[in-house]
């Protein structure tokens, strides 16, 4: 049941649409099923900034329709175990496929019973030396969409050499051969099972986080896939969701320009942001704080939304923070100026909001150890360390691959769990499972060469066979072949 769960990425759709805090952004959900109705209509494309809800809005997609299948393309730097799909071809096919054959198997014939081979030789004499072979097949790709049965009757009267019944020179794995392979077992051949016993249904194919494919060194990905498709199956439709990235999303238009709608995730945020801010204002610890600082929910949702621009991480990674300030935890941040009366004390966007919060801490951490080694020293390289990780870091990790003094030698204190404390609104995890950056905008100021918190050149996932060399320098982090 557990692995049913997690083929069809039920704990992270129901992490994201079941949350109470959410807003329900029907109108956009229907506006993007209105358009997979329309006659001519494939691929509909949902765009928008980072933060601006298409990952909650395909989520809601995905709990409307149970069984369309959803593929969910991991973030970098959120390899968190529920966000595991790298968007590479293989990976898509199979996983669509898995997910096709679990809702529908009836697009799916039952196969073990059917011979693929069948062979029947008869052979009077194998002389010494000499050889026969019923059978022999050259290469062999498998999947896990058909299965394979070969019969084999051999026949010999009089044996004085080798006789084989069936000879398998190469079997191959097709996600790892030939990953075009298994778009006939895993798509076309259910969708022309489907056109034949019902020839206006549909199967709609929920795709998020294509502008992740930019920091992907597979060697054919499902965006790709896509664009080089410009004639998709008349049954077939895509939901795909990406941050505006003019030069992914220009090939994709081009490909499918009669076919291809587009909806603005961003459409109306502004009201569906001023209610999300006012769901976290109704929050029992958040009212309690508001109501400390003479301030009333709705001055907070006002002023929240305002500033948020439309994007939901604005009030999401305000929230973190109130609840850190409510824990009255050692890595509480300092919100004096959330209180201000006034507007300009409050940061603009999203990540002026997070270069506020990091700009405080870098200011906390140098009045507190009278220097800037600590930041140098400790805060760079972890924060460069997380933009770069797939997969959660604990805290040795952190100090051993970044090569940070380790807390009982640290100098004034500040060490990788220190550090871990202070940046906890800017994380998600727990010192024994690890931490990664909450979510991708993070990572996307963490980069900006604006931001100048972390000596980082460029992102990049690390494969298994590689390792996150241990000496940070001015260039950013380097991969090296282990």
């Amino acid at each position: 049941m557990e692995e049913s769960r997690e083929l069809f990425d039920l704990p992270l759709i129901e992490e994201l649409a079941d949350s109470g805090d959410l807003v329900s952004r029907e109108p956009l959900l229907d506006e993007i099923e209105a358009a997979l109705a329309e006659p001519d209509c494939r691929i509909v494309l949902v765009r928008g900034h980072p933060g601006s809800g298409k990952t909650t809005l395909m989520a809601g997609l995905a709990s409307r329709h149970p069984d369309w299948p959803r593929y969910f393309i991991q973030r970098a730097g959120q390899g968190d175990g529920i966000r595991s799909h790298d968007g590479s071809l293989a990976s898509f096919l199979t996983v669509i496929g898995l997910q096709l054959a679990a809702s529908r198997p009836d697009l799916f014939p039952d196969s073990s019973h059917e011979l693929n081979l069948d062979a029947d030789v008869v052979a009077r004499h194998v002389a010494p030396g000499a050889r026969v072979e019923a059978l022999r097949v050259e290469r062999m790709l498998l999947h896990p969409f058909r299965s394979f049965a070969a019969r084999v009757r051999l026949s010999v009267d009089i044996l004085q050499g080798q006789a084989i019944g069936l000879s398998i020179r190469e079997i191959g794995d097709a996600a790892l051969v030939s990953p075009g392979a298994l778009e006939i077992p895993a798509l076309i051949e259910p969708l022309e099972i489907l056109r034949q016993s019902h020839p206006g249904g549909r199967i709609v194919v929920l795709v998020d986080g294509l502008d992740e494919l930019r920091v992907r060194d597979a060697p054919v990905n499902v965006g790709e896939w896509l664009a080089e498709h410009p004639r998709l199956h008349p049954n077939l439709r895509f939901v795909v969701a990406s941050r505006d990235d003019s030069e992914r999303l220009d090939t994709l238009r081009q490909a499918h320009e009669d076919c291809l709608r587009e909806v603005d995730a961003s459409k109306n945020a502004e009201s569906a942001v001023q209610q999300y801010a006012a769901n976290v204002s109704a929050k029992a610890h958040v009212a309690r704080i508001l109501q400390a600082h003479s301030r009333r929910p709705e001055w907070f949702a006002h002023r929240a939304a305002l500033k948020a621009a439309g994007i939901f991480q604005y009030v999401a990674f305000l929230d973190r923070a109130l609840a850190a300030v409510a824990a009255e935890g050692p890595g509480a941040p300092a919100l004096d100026w959330l209180w201000s009366g006034d507007e300009a004390d409050w940061p603009n966007g999203v990540g002026g909001l997070y270069a506020a919060f990091m700009l405080r801490i870098k200011d906390q951490v140098q009045k507190l150890t009278a220097t800037r080694d600590a930041w140098d020293q400790v805060y760079r390289p972890l924060l460069g360390l997380l933009l770069v990780a797939h997969a959660p870091l604990t805290a040795a990790q952190l100090t051993a691959f970044g090569g940070i003094v380790p807390a009982s030698t640290a100098a004034a204190g500040e060490s990788c769990e220190t550090a871990l404390l202070r940046l906890g609104q800017f994380l998600k995890g727990d010192p024994a499972s690890g931490y990664l950056f909450f979510h991708n905008s993070v990572a996307d100021y963490v980069a900006s060469p604006s931001a100048r918190v972390a000596p980082v050149r460029r992102r990049c996932l690390p494969p298994a066979d590689h390792r996150i060399r241990a000496e940070p320098s001015w260039a950013g982090w380097q991969l090296e072949s282990r």
